[in-house]
């Protein structure tokens, strides 16, 4: 319910489900080491605007072995500038 957020780390936690479609200013996102996330929403209308930090895109899902799609803004875009994934995550204007 905090749509003002801009960053948000929910690293090594019991997520299953993560919608931030809502929060339009957000700006970075480590979700990396979930075992349990199978869903991310960050098509937020924001996603061109997450910035660079130590050279990369603060986009993070790495070992999130369940998450599969992720429902983006662009995945032409995405899947040029957020590398931080896994081989099995792919980015979607709308997941299955």
């Amino acid at each position: 319910n905090n749509v003002n957020l801009e960053f948000l780390s929910c690293k090594v936690t019991q997520i299953i489900s993560l919608d931030l479609s809502d929060n339009s200013n957000l700006y970075a996102l480590d979700c990396s080491n979930n075992q349990q996330l199978s869903e991310l929403n960050v098509r937020n209308g924001n996603n061109s605007n997450f910035f660079y930090w130590h050279g990369a895109v603060s986009f993070y899902t790495q070992n999130t072995p369940n998450l599969t799609c992720i429902n983006v803004d662009d995945a032409v875009w995405s899947t040029a500038n957020w590398t931080g994934i896994d081989p099995q995550h792919y980015f979607s204007e709308q997941c299955p």
